[in-house]
């Protein structure tokens, strides 16, 4: 009797092997829909060389079927991304304010262009970026149209007299202090502290080792660390930080210093006989610049740049955040800005009195300390220009402050005569009032 059909009741178990099947006799329209399942194919027994060409389809694959643990290192690269495909909803960091500090890409500097910081000083230079010093050489600090492809301008430190030998106690440093309300997102000091990256281009002649440092400045300067390598003289190079999150910190929540960060560019073996710190610890002199070997003051061909200088929330170092000049610029007067003659109102205090009136044009972080270019006023009303080339305050002026800012300033200045009763403009834009609240 011939047979015609056998059933699967009538085969025994484990009688059809794969060596029993000719290579393609089962092709996939023969399956039942759901016959063969995950626990029907034994470990590694479908390797790629096994999937045709887009045999595989994003509509075959379940939502969340593939995870990150599931992905082989570099397995996915630029060319596997369809595009479009990441959209602002799939990133994991915002797209847009990452970057806390301000003029990083170093296109704002209001004081001017060029500074000569004395060897003991720490004046601010390009706004926001502050020099520090302790030595027996000199420098000019400038900015520098010198950049990266994609920046405009750097801060560049330039050697004019040189040190050759540092003193155990001598440095010369970059140091930049952002505000602590603004690091109030690191969330230090609670059980969910969060790590940043510190980022930055940097170039120089005088390549080897150099030190960062970051300190907590509300709870007694404790610090981390680090080491990087200029590694080719005068090319570009970007350099990353990991800043580790501190559950037991402090960062107060007002318009103080939140972190000290010091950038080093030569220092005596005061600062740099210690250990580098991967944690933040209680600070020591000897681990802010450990192993720093590079003594940029010891020549006077010596230069060093930096530019695109970012401080954002996370463990990687994302694309510098580009601003607008007038974003940035708006950013900056809230620790610097000038106030011109012209911006002043005139009203009479006395014959020889004038009060003065300027409402600043951005709220100011604190009250603000002022200089001027010149003792020079000019007030001016249809009729007439009453000028005094030696004014002089004649009393403290008031600030008007709320919330914590600074919106509007009063001085009296006497020098003038015989001032008539009304209120007048200023005259010349030349004569300028320095207002400075920086940290």
């Amino acid at each position: 009797m011939g047979l015609t059909q056998v059933s699967t009741d009538g085969v025994k178990n484990d009688a059809i092997t794969k060596t029993k099947i000719p290579a393609n006799q089962i092709e996939a329209s023969e399956l039942a829909d759901n016959a063969v399942d995950t626990n029907a194919i034994a470990d590694n027994a479908v390797s790629s060389a096994k999937i045709p060409t887009n045999a595989v389809t994003q509509a075959k694959i379940a939502d969340d079927a593939v995870g990150a643990d599931q992905l082989a290192s570099n397995a996915v690269v630029t060319a596997s991304i369809a595009d479009n495909a990441i959209t602002q909803a799939k990133i994991n960091v915002p797209i847009s304010n990452r970057n806390i500090i301000i003029n990083g890409a170093m296109q704002v500097s209001q004081r001017g262009t060029s500074f000569t910081p004395g060897n003991t000083a720490t004046p601010y230079t390009l706004d926001r970026m502050q020099s520090s010093n302790s030595h027996d050489g000199a420098v000019t600090i400038t900015q520098s149209s010198t950049a990266p492809d994609g920046f405009a301008n750097s801060l560049k430190v330039d050697v004019t007299t040189a040190d050759t030998s540092l003193a155990s106690g001598q440095y010369g440093q970059i140091l930049y202090k952002p505000e602590a309300q603004d690091l109030q997102q690191l969330a230090f000091g609670t059980s969910g502290a969060k790590d940043s990256i510190l980022s930055f281009y940097v170039r120089s002649n005088k390549t080897g080792n150099y030190g960062v440092a970051v300190l907590q400045n509300d709870n007694s300067s404790k610090q981390v660390s680090f080491q990087y390598t200029i590694n080719s003289a005068n090319t570009w190079e970007r350099k990353t930080f990991l800043i580790p999150g501190d559950t037991s910190g402090v960062i107060n929540n007002d318009n103080g210093r939140g972190f000290d960060i010091h950038i080093g560019l030569a220092s005596g073996t005061q600062y740099t006989s210690g250990s580098l710190r991967s944690s933040f610890t209680t600070f020591a002199d000897a681990d802010l610049y450990a192993g720093q070997e590079v003594n940029l003051l010891d020549s006077t061909s010596n230069e060093w740049y930096i530019t695109g200088v970012q401080l954002e929330v996370g463990s990687v170092a994302t694309d510098f955040e580009h601003r607008t000049y007038q974003d940035e610029i708006k950013r900056c007067m809230r620790y610097f800005q000038k106030i011109f003659n012209t911006q002043i109102i005139f009203s009479k205090n006395t014959d020889e009195r004038f009060r003065l009136s300027a409402a600043f044009m951005e709220p100011m972080r604190g009250t603000p300390s002022y200089t001027r270019t010149s003792n020079s006023l000019d007030a001016q009303n249809v009729a007439s220009t009453l000028s005094s080339s030696n004014t002089t305050e004649a009393q403290g002026g008031n600030t008007a402050t709320a919330d914590g800012l600074s919106y509007a300033r009063q001085w009296d200045f006497a020098g003038f005569s015989n001032i008539p009763n009304r209120s007048m403009g200023g005259a010349s834009g030349n004569h300028v009032f320095n207002l400075d609240s920086e940290l």
